[in-house]
């Protein structure tokens, strides 16, 4: 979780847990000393690595002091500040950090959206290879849909690729369309993954914030709370060599939010077959954590708690913690 300037990590107390007020307590990892015009933005996350970066709104085209960092370790590692091109208004951005598996290397991807010259959503893509000291550029690959994309950093790294939800409205039909947008990161190419088959989309750009993307199972997973009454969830499995959709989870509504409304994003699976939600409500802005049970059909609220800030605007994202150097996960080690 961060919060503006501050990086807080969940400590993973199985006593605090099991208590019938779970109780998750958020310890101070890192804090950037920035001004009240900057911010620590999460360009990605994998395996234990987050990628950091500091952020200026409005400022000239430049993502500076990138780093990757270990939260448990605290070790750093400088990325090479990248450049946007010269635009008429701010790029949109997205970003996404993931592991290339037939490279064994890890890699940092940057989408930018812009306008050049009043030519409407020019696109092209920025790859770093973690290890060299330059950036790739790869120009007009980039689906117009990722446009609509529902945040702006895909924490999403399955399978050697990097995902994105994305919605994109459709002229002929008076309606907007729902996509998942991949991109691998060993042939560096976008592609498109089709939705469970038996979704039923609300064609409106309001409800397309409840169909969220997530990781269980180590897979990538599929949440529609798009309903006032059900909560269904899909996880992208093999099935004779193919991938398919399977609804794993059907969760009645009322159990894990308040109102009915809100949105949910699946952040850890449990050993012990809980999932930890964050329950998003997009009309009073706030948010909080509940814990359901796929066996007993049972939710609890997750208290969160911290010494040493008080949380106001946050942002959760899940990450699973490691003990190894970051020169040895990228495998500096060897070139020294």
């Amino acid at each position: 979780m961060y919060a503006y300037s501050e990086l807080y990590l969940a400590e993973n107390n199985i006593d605090d847990y099991n208590k019938n007020l779970p109780m998750l307590n958020w310890k101070k990892v890192y804090e950037y000393n920035i001004s009240a015009f900057e911010s620590l933005c999460v360009l990605g996350s994998c395996n234990g690595i987050l990628c950091l970066s500091l952020f200026i709104p409005g400022a000239p085209p430049l993502v500076s002091n990138i780093f990757m960092y270990n939260p448990i370790t605290r070790e750093k590692l400088p990325i090479p500040d990248v450049r946007f091109p010269e635009c008429e208004d701010d790029p949109q951005f997205r970003s996404g950090f993931g592991f290339d598996v037939s490279e064994k290397k890890y890699k940092l991807v940057l989408v930018l959206l812009y306008k050049l010259n009043r030519i409407p959503i020019q696109n092209e893509v920025l790859i770093h290879t973690v290890g060299s000291k330059m950036w790739r550029r790869k120009v007009g690959i980039v689906p117009d849909e990722l446009y609509g994309a529902h945040g702006q950093t895909s924490f999403l790294s399955v399978d050697g690729s990097l995902h994105w939800i994305a919605v994109k409205y459709a002229y002929e039909r008076n309606n907007y369309e729902l996509f998942i947008v991949s991109f691998s990161l060993g042939v560096e190419e976008f592609t498109y993954v089709p939705t469970p088959n038996s979704l039923v989309v609300n064609h409106s750009w309001h409800h397309s914030y409840h169909y969220v993307l997530g990781v269980l199972e180590e897979q990538l997973s599929f949440v529609d709370s798009s309903s006032c009454n059900f909560i269904k969830i899909w996880v992208r499995k093999s099935d004779n060599g193919k991938k398919c959709w399977i609804k794993q989870i059907f969760i009645q509504k009322h159990l894990v939010c308040r109102w009915g409304h809100e949105f949910v994003t699946p952040i850890k699976l449990r050993k012990s077959g809980e999932i930890l939600f964050l329950v998003s409500d997009d009309r009073t802005k706030s948010k909080s954590m509940v814990s359901y049970n796929t066996e007993s059909g049972k939710c609890r609220s997750v208290s969160v708690e911290s010494k040493e800030s008080k949380f106001r605007y946050i942002r959760v994202i899940p990450h699973e913690g490691s003990l190894m150097s970051l020169r040895s996960a990228c495998g500096l080690d060897r070139d020294t």
